[in-house]
């Protein structure tokens, strides 16, 4: 879904754009819209600019997820004397790939998808209540380790909402885990992934991937 479509959880208007080049990892905070060279262009809405309780995702493919309070990092990019520039910018080391963006609330949970090195698929939900938000002044080159990429690989990033967590309970493990979690055909798991989907597609959570704008979900 495009910015332009998706106008359910738009709910006073864009703010802010917090805009991933491709070069050397440069991220910068605009209130227009770039088209050069841009990896992501994450458009914020009023719904998300909330001091304590949004949380956004840079998902890495490595397994590692920086959590940050919107509203820190768009304060700290308005005072950059008007380049927007914020210190670190993203992971872009040789390997590592940011997949997935996700605009959501504290209270929500991270799903992860994942594989194996015996093939084996995983699944496991974490609060994010419990991972504090990086500093306002950078986006923290590294993020938090959410899967150990000697353990597995991951397939895919989600986001449920707190408010769905009767919906996963099964698979919810510990906040600050860094093991695959639950082996999905051993636990009678394999169709999860899809309800974990379908949670997030009718939720207020913005899912961001490359170069696509913002989708609902």
């Amino acid at each position: 879904m495009t910015e332009t479509e998706n106008n359910s959880f738009d709910r006073t208007g864009t703010i802010r754009r917090v805009i991933l080049y491709h070069d050397g990892g440069v991220a910068r905070v605009r209130k227009e819209e770039s088209c050069s060279n841009v990896l992501y262009n994450i458009a914020i809405p009023q719904y998300y600019y909330n001091k304590t309780k949004a949380r956004m995702l840079f998902c890495y493919n490595n397994g590692r997820v920086a959590v940050l309070n919107p509203w820190k990092l768009l304060s700290q990019g308005g005072k950059l004397h008007n380049t927007g520039k914020v210190s670190n910018g993203y992971n872009n080391e040789n390997g590592v790939v940011l997949t997935d963006v996700f605009l959501c609330n504290k209270t929500d949970y991270l799903v992860i998808v994942g594989r194996k090195k015996n093939g084996d698929k995983t699944i496991k939900a974490q609060c994010l209540e419990r991972r504090s938000d990086h500093g306002a002044k950078s986006m923290d080159l590294l993020g938090n380790i959410f899967l150990k990429p000697d353990d597995a690989s991951v397939i895919s990033y989600h986001v449920v909402p707190g408010e769905e967590e009767d919906e996963i309970s099964d698979i919810i493990v510990r906040p600050m885990s860094s093991a695959p979690g639950h082996v999905m055909h051993e636990k009678g798991f394999l169709h999860m992934p899809e309800t974990v989907e379908a949670l997030q597609r009718r939720s207020s959570v913005l899912h961001f991937t490359p170069c696509c704008g913002i989708r609902q979900g």
